[in-house]
């Protein structure tokens, strides 16, 4: 198993999961807690989708994800990147969701 810890554009990331399977009011005390930490506590884990495009998707980390979202419309200085652990290997998926 290998992953490297990185600092990603958020922009260059996708979920498969949608927004509306989170608690909205969770999502506002957690964009609030990024707001004022200057970003997420507990880093995305994710998968290089299209290394050429530097596209990754989500293996874990949706909510965090979409608290950083509502964080970056309020001020975009501070939701612009995101601390992230990429995946190497793509088939340790069924590792991380087992630790989740």
């Amino acid at each position: 198993m290998k992953i490297s810890p990185s600092i990603i554009r958020i922009k260059k990331i996708e979920s498969p999961t949608s927004p509306m399977e989170f608690d909205e009011i969770q999502l506002d005390k957690a964009e609030k807690l990024i707001l004022k930490m200057d970003g997420v506590v507990t880093p995305l884990i994710l998968r290089r989708t299209k290394p050429e495009q530097e596209a990754y998707t989500i293996i874990a980390g949706h909510f965090e994800y979409y608290a950083a979202l509502k964080a970056m419309e309020i001020d975009s200085r501070k939701g612009k990147t995101i601390n992230t652990y990429i995946d190497e290997f793509e088939n340790e998926v069924h590792f991380y969701q087992q630790q989740i």
